[in-house]
């Protein structure tokens, strides 16, 4: 727990992206720095932080596709729930993928 009394907050996530897609999308959901040996994305502000930690890529086979997967883990520290939850849906707006 944090001393603002905000517990710390940990999300799993399975997605279809690559790192470049993270490079590319994340800068547009906040400012963010990449630390390349943590393979992890940070995003502070004033006494709080939330962070994406990337797992090791693979792929899913569907017929004669192969689609990138990840799994991803959001952690926040200092951040009331209804805090953490704008930020996820800011991050899934621009991470979701559709069709049709």
């Amino acid at each position: 727990m944090t001393d603002d009394g905000h517990p710390d907050i940990t999300l799993h996530f399975e997605m279809g992206c690559t790192l470049a897609d993270f490079h590319r999308l994340l800068p547009a959901v906040a400012a963010i720095r990449y630390n390349a040996a943590l393979n992890r994305f940070i995003h502070e502000e004033d006494d709080r932080c939330w962070s994406v930690q990337l797992g090791t890529p693979r792929e899913r086979p569907i017929a004669a596709l192969r689609l990138p997967v990840v799994d991803v883990v959001m952690e926040f520290r200092g951040y009331a729930r209804q805090d953490v939850d704008a930020v996820v849906e800011r991050f899934l707006a621009h991470f979701r993928r559709g069709g049709g």
